[in-house]
């Protein structure tokens, strides 16, 4: 964006500004809400199977890999989900930035954010970065585990 702008390009990128604020808003919940979602699937599913590790009106050859796998399969798609929000939420902070950039050299919450904060390929927060690497090693290593379990039903103590 240049720095000459007429009254109606201001008029345009004010009226664009607030409706990209709540987008970005919404992204954030988007990404809060698949992490829930992802966390209790996964969680609820080992619980699933170690609750019904007794039952014997349910095969274990069903329960163990099929759930197992599900798990895996959710840990690891939501993750990639995370991925694309994130994404997105850099495309459209990338234009507020150009826009408070245009509309103010000195002010613009983006701007200053920006200069804060690493690259963009960096910038997801330590924690939702952590909170996907142990969801994704508690789905694998329930999948080990399970899968041991089904080969060798009962360990030598």
């Amino acid at each position: 964006m240049t720095k000459s702008v007429t009254q109606d390009d201001r008029d345009l990128l004010l009226a664009e500004y607030q409706p990209l604020r709540e987008e970005v808003n919404r992204t954030v919940d988007r990404m809060t809400a698949n992490e829930l979602a992802c966390s209790a699937f996964v969680f609820s599913i080992i619980l699933f199977q170690i609750s019904t590790k007794n039952v014997t009106s349910i095969p274990d050859w069903i329960v163990i890999p099929f759930g197992a796998s599900l798990a895996m399969v959710v840990a690891f798609v939501g993750h990639e989900r995370s991925k694309v929000f994130r994404r997105h939420m850099d495309q459209v902070e990338e234009y507020l930035a150009n826009i408070e950039r245009v509309l103010s050299s000195q002010f613009g919450w983006t701007n200053h954010y920006r200069d804060v904060i690493q690259p963009s390929d960096a910038r997801q927060t330590g924690s939702r970065r952590v909170l996907w690497h142990i969801l994704r090693f508690v789905a694998l290593a329930n999948f080990i585990f399970q899968c041991a379990a089904l080969f060798y039903p009962n360990p030598v103590a």
